[in-house]
């Protein structure tokens, strides 16, 4: 059946489970699956585009992929908070400071297909920063805005989640919405029972700099869109006057997405865990049965990693798809599977593998794994 083109469709009809990648304009002529005629079976909708020159790649890449939607992340966006007098961060410096409807309406005369908001980092600590995004928005009088979320994870606890929910579900435009942390952006089960939450709750929602945890679970509670994230720092929002966390800053080896675990793991962590054997294999068709912890510190496989991960994680989503309930089903699955496969590697290894606890609470909240408490650590 043939796609309506970007041009016939307002945001909210065009971001309907769809899926993407986010990336930065350096990265972006890297990207295989843009390229490449052996990805063709792999559906990407599109691009997210990150960096100062991400609005002049944008035209270039549009001229060079007409079906694919490629999208723009204003570059001030989360450079600064959003407070309730300054939501938005806009260009200032000029004779005549535009207004966020300026602004707007100058993207949109560009011919970009969807402008998205220049919001600033929403911080729990001032909640009228949030109303004030959605007020403002709501006066824009088009069907081709998209409302971006930076949003400090911490808003997904329990203290924070209704008042949350309550206010996204003011807006008249779909959401994108990405998590803010310095490190992992889920990390607890208080945080993986909130994204459920707003999943199950908001309409209209999706995700960019997403994860693989948060990708799926988008994909498998909701209708929206996600973009995938290439690299960790891609994978969350960072908070303004931060950097992000590692846990090993001397580890430079490229974090690989392993499909059958469900889970990134870093270099120096994989040569660990299969010191002793023959770690699996990638049957993708970028890495033609490369093993995954063999990626070095290079620039070419960084490449090739972010190639990987990306094929992979959109082929895992592609399995996700049918009605509410089939994708709940096969989100389940997921989760299942991933358990299995640890426990599978366990008995290969004569070791613990650990589920990391957020994924293990999803696959629980997703009624694929027993609600029970674990009885051993992990």
């Amino acid at each position: 059946m043939t796609q309506p083109h970007l041009d016939q469709l307002g945001a909210a009809a065009w971001l309907r489970s769809r899926r993407l990648v986010t990336i930065s304009d350096e990265e972006v002529t890297s990207l295989e699956l843009l390229t490449d005629s052996k990805y063709q079976a792999v559906l990407l909708d599109g691009v997210i585009l990150t960096g100062a020159k991400a609005s002049a790649k944008a035209r270039d890449l549009r001229a060079k992929h007409p079906t694919r939607a490629v999208l723009v992340e204003p570059y001030l966006t989360a450079k600064a908070l959003a407070t309730a007098d300054a939501p938005f961060a806009l260009p200032s410096g000029g004779l005549f400071d535009p207004t966020f409807a300026e602004v707007v309406a100058d993207q949109l005369a560009n011919s970009d297909s969807y402008v998205l908001t220049p919001t600033g980092y929403l911080s729990i600590l001032e909640p009228g920063a949030l109303r004030a995004v959605l007020q403002q928005a709501n006066q824009i009088d088009t069907d081709r805005l998209i409302v971006t979320i930076p949003l400090d994870s911490g808003w997904l606890k329990a203290t924070y989640r209704e008042q949350l929910i309550a206010i996204l579900n003011g807006s008249r435009h779909p959401l994108l919405i990405s998590l803010g942390a310095d490190g992992e952006p889920l990390g607890s089960n208080d945080k993986s029972e909130g994204l459920v939450s707003l999943l199950t709750r908001v309409e209209n929602a999706s995700f960019t700099r997403a994860d693989h945890l948060v990708g799926m679970e988008v994909l498998g509670r909701s209708n929206g869109s996600v973009a995938f994230g290439t690299i960790p720092s891609r994978r969350r929002t960072t908070p303004p006057g931060k950097t992000g966390f590692s846990s090993d800053k001397t580890e430079k080896r490229p974090h690989a997405y392993y499909p059958t675990l469900h889970r990134f793991i870093r270099g120096k962590i994989a040569r660990q865990l299969f010191a002793n054997t023959t770690p699996p294999p990638c049957d993708n068709p970028c890495c033609e049965g490369r093993p995954l912890e063999a990626f070095v510190d290079s620039t070419n496989d960084h490449v090739a990693a972010m190639n990987h991960s990306m094929a992979a994680l959109l082929m895992k989503a592609m399995g996700i798809t049918g009605t509410s309930s089939e994708r709940v089903l096969a989100l389940q699955q997921v989760y299942v599977d991933a358990e299995a496969e640890h426990r599978r590697w366990e008995n290969i290894l004569g070791r613990k593998l650990a589920v990391p606890d957020d994924q293990h609470r999803l696959g629980q909240l997703s009624g694929g794994l027993p609600s029970t408490a674990r009885t051993a650590p992990r």
